[in-house]
């Protein structure tokens, strides 16, 4: 029977907020970076032109989803990915947008 190859209610619960963490221009700009290796909040802001709040804001909620983690380094915090769905996805969207604009042309 169809409904019997659906998931929990919580799966699809968990997967709606992994994607609702992705869902912002900034938050999927600071994983391209950290698709590279692990980067502190001062680079970040530096790299983006961002204040240090909105930074700090969109980076707890990648990290409250899980989608990333920290450590500290004295008065820094360094952040780099966790969750390598996040890169999977990005990785798909970036290849969808260049296939848009090769099509284009």
């Amino acid at each position: 029977m169809i409904e019997n190859k659906l998931a929990p209610d919580e799966m699809y619960e968990e997967m709606s907020e992994f994607l609702k963490a992705l869902a912002h221009p900034l938050r999927l700009k600071i994983l391209d970076l950290l698709a590279d290796g692990e980067l502190c909040v001062k680079d970040l802001c530096t790299i983006l032109d961002v204040p240090q709040p909105t930074i700090s804001q969109n980076v707890g909620i990648l990290k409250d989803a899980k989608i990333i983690c920290y450590r500290k380094e004295a008065q820094k915090t360094c952040y780099r990915i966790r969750d390598k769905r996040a890169l999977e996805i990005l990785k798909i969207l970036k290849q969808k947008n260049i296939e848009d604009c090769n099509n284009k042309n």
